[in-house]
């Protein structure tokens, strides 16, 4: 149990009845152990978990705004329609989840583990994945609008993804999206199809 007594309290709780969620704001569940709990229904806005355990863990329709997960432990986790806007995921391992139907809005995820992850139909915008493992990640219909870099690990990552993305590279800062970006990462050892909406195809009178 974590060390603060409002935070045990609200844990405590929680297990006394399973499923049915819990209102958390802004507290800390810092190095707790809540490996394959069950977190539908939650809403954590401001709740720190830095390494914290969550592996094997069911996230569903919860509410993860503005948390801090820095080096929380996530693999195999099933996360779906989740908010997961403005948070820090910085170095934390999220390797083999199935996310489906998420928001990572505006989040930090630089240096994260993603590898062997299955994304489905997530919004990935403004999202720093600078330094991150993307291996063998499975995209389904993701918006990829991410921030990259040479660090950010690519290869064998499959599926399909809307861009534009930015790339840092030591001479600047590149915008690429479409061709130009299924480019770069299949350079970079990946096969992914980029996809463009069907209204940037549309011309006027047709």
């Amino acid at each position: 149990m974590p060390s603060d007594p409002e935070t045990a309290r609200v844990l405590n709780d929680w297990l006394t009845r399973p499923g049915e969620g819990f209102v958390a704001y802004g507290l800390a569940f810092d190095s707790a152990d809540l490996s394959g709990g069950d977190f539908s229904n939650c809403q954590l806005n401001g709740s720190s978990f830095r390494g914290t355990s969550i592996r094997d863990a069911v996230i569903y329709r919860s509410d993860l705004s503005e948390t801090d997960f820095t080096g929380a432990d996530v693999a195999r986790s099933r996360i779906a329609r989740v908010e997961w806007d403005y948070a820090t995921l910085a170095h934390s391992d999220l390797r083999a989840c199935q996310i489906a139907k998420t928001s990572f809005y505006r989040s930090n995820m630089r240096s994260s583990n993603l590898s062997g992850a299955v994304i489905t139909d997530c919004n990935l915008i403004n999202t720093d994945l600078r330094g991150a493992n993307l291996r063998e990640v499975r995209l389904e219909a993701c918006a990829l609008e991410i921030a990259m870099d040479g660090t950010t690990l690519v290869e064998h990552m499959t599926g399909t993804a809307y861009g534009p993305a930015q790339i840092f590279e030591p001479s600047g800062t590149r915008t690429l999206d479409g061709s130009e970006l299924e480019d770069w990462l299949n350079s970079h050892g990946a096969s992914v199809q980029i996809l463009v909406p069907e209204h940037r195809n549309m011309h006027d009178g047709d």
